[in-house]
């Protein structure tokens, strides 16, 4: 920096001047023929600026796909609603679209009758509509469920069914005419935790994401844990500077212990008990 005094209308110059001082030369920041930005990256603040600087007023991204979220269940109820005897407050619906809006995707949410014809008009419309539909209570064999059938008839494929894990087991993905089919099971915590590992990871896909699965890291576990069964599980945890501690209430239906989680803990289906100090991996939540 010039460092200048003025006084009588003449200008001293305090310190020897160098060619090149506070200037920014032409192409310092790019070179002729350079990329400005990679296929799939994330257009930030930064990004825009630097589309700005370079004159640019539009460029080309990809398209946000439709989504909709549909309510399944006749024991559920909508908020507002008297709470009847064998019946529960609906949130399922609420927790998937608030996730998809704290990662940039808006959606809409629709209910269901239970029998199959509506059952089976609604999610017609709703692939012919969306690029995604996200079901909330699974697919299961009970005499009122009648998603797996809708879904059949309509001729969506069946990509997987049930997956090796706790919780999120009862977990459906299938595809139509490259529209995304998910049916996320009716508890809580495994909805939540299935929309962050399957759901979520599509929906990057599908727009260019570079990094579209949840990053990776290494904790230090700081007490030890068992695990019970042989299916792979998704604990809900905390991470703070490389140590990580299991939040109580592991449930498929608890949520409370989801709310300051900022990581799930992934141990293999092999994994049966982790010492106090041992490497775990964790996935971060977003």
């Amino acid at each position: 920096e010039i460092v200048i005094k003025h006084d009588n209308n003449q200008i001293t110059l305090t310190e020897k001047v160098k060619i090149g001082m506070s200037i920014r030369l032409e192409g310092e920041e790019l070179s002729k023929g350079e990329k400005v930005l990679k296929k799939g990256t994330k257009i930030n603040p930064a990004a825009i600026g630097l589309l700005s600087g370079l004159g640019l007023q539009q460029v080309e991204v990809y398209q946000k796909p439709k989504i909709t979220v549909i309510v399944t269940g006749s024991e559920l109820t909508k908020l507002g609603l008297p709470l009847e005897k064998g019946k529960i407050y609906e949130s399922n619906s609420f927790t998937i679209k608030s996730a998809l809006l704290e990662n940039g995707f808006e959606s809409t949410v629709q209910w269901v009758k239970d029998d199959f014809q509506s059952t089976f008009d609604l999610i017609n419309l709703a692939i012919k509509n969306n690029d995604v539909v996200i079901m909330t209570g699974g697919i299961s064999v009970g005499d009122y469920d009648f998603v797996g059938k809708a879904l059949n008839e309509i001729g969506v494929k069946e990509m997987f069914y049930k997956v090796n894990q706790k919780p999120g087991k009862p977990i459906y993905y299938g595809e139509k005419n490259n529209v995304k089919v998910f049916g996320l099971p009716g508890n809580p915590a495994a909805a939540l935790t299935c929309f962050y590992i399957y759901v979520l990871t599509a929906i990057k896909v599908m727009i260019g994401s570079q990094n579209p699965q949840l990053s990776q890291a290494k904790a230090t576990i700081n007490h030890h844990h068992t695990k019970k069964g042989d299916r792979a599980h998704l604990l809900k945890a905390q991470v703070n500077q490389n140590t990580v501690t299991v939040h109580a209430g592991q449930s498929s239906a608890m949520l409370s212990s989801f709310v300051d989680a900022n990581c799930l803990i992934h141990l293999k289906s092999d994994v049966n008990n982790v010492n106090k100090g041992e490497t775990v991996t964790v996935f971060m939540l977003p």
